[in-house]
This record gives C-alpha cells, structure tokens and sequence, in this order.
C-alpha cells in the first residue's frame, strides 16, 4: 500500500505506460540503494515485469553494497486474475486499461531468479515461510 501512496498523484493509466514503470522501478531501486548503502534492510514487494527493469535494480542495490535477492512469486495469468480484488485484469480485458501487464503489455518471467515460488495452490503464509527460510530469517 504504501508504494500506492507513492504514486497515487499520478494518473492511473499513466502509471502502466512502460516508460512511466520504468521510471518508477527505478526510483523503487534509489530507495533500496540508499536504505542498503546506510546499512539497512529492505524487503519490496514490486511488479517488475521488465528484464531489464530488474538487471538495472539488482546493480543499482548490488553497487551501493547490498545484497540483492530476486524472488520470483510464479502464479498464472489465469490465477491472478482470480485474486484480482480491483477487477484490474477484467478492465484490462474490456480495453478500459491499456497496458496491462500480462494481457496487452509482456510480463518477461525471470530468467535467474535466485528463488522461486510457485504460489498456484500455496496460501500467502506458505510462501511468507519460503521466503524466510530462503534468507535465513
């Protein structure tokens, strides 16, 4: 949700042109790079379905000195759509929203990713547990 804030003066269908995700993958990074550079620790929870949005990512944090993890939460089309609580994918699919990740724009599946969750028949608390146990948490 507060990535919501972040963005929210922005007007919505803005925010789904590539560039303009590009943009905010990269502020998203910024944060991450400074938080690890002072010391810190983040865990984000970000849509990035650009390769090259995450390479990008992973070097900005990697050269402030962090640590860099990419976990990959693999779910279907088909399953996200029926998690929507917004109806975004069923606005996608009427042509109400354009570029839409996964229905009029690509989702680019991770090709390293350093752990991946396959989350089709897994409750959230499964793949909380996953990740914990993945960074040693």
């Amino acid at each position: 949700r507060s990535g919501q804030k972040a963005v929210k003066p922005m007007p919505a269908q803005q925010l789904l042109a590539r560039a303009d995700r590009m943009r905010n993958l990269q502020r998203a990074a910024f944060v991450v790079a400074e938080v690890a550079r002072h010391g810190g620790i983040c865990v984000c929870a970000i849509i990035a379905p650009y390769t090259e949005a995450r390479q990008r990512m992973r070097s900005m944090v990697r050269e402030a000195a962090g640590d860099f993890f990419e976990i990959y939460l693999s779910t279907s089309l088909s399953v996200c759509e029926q998690r929507d609580p917004k109806a975004l994918y069923r606005r996608a699919r009427a042509g109400e929203l354009d570029q839409f990740t996964g229905v009029s724009d690509p989702y680019e599946v991770p090709s390293t990713p350093d752990l991946i969750i396959n989350t089709e028949n897994m409750l959230p608390s499964a793949s909380i547990q996953e990740i914990g146990q993945f960074l040693k948490i």
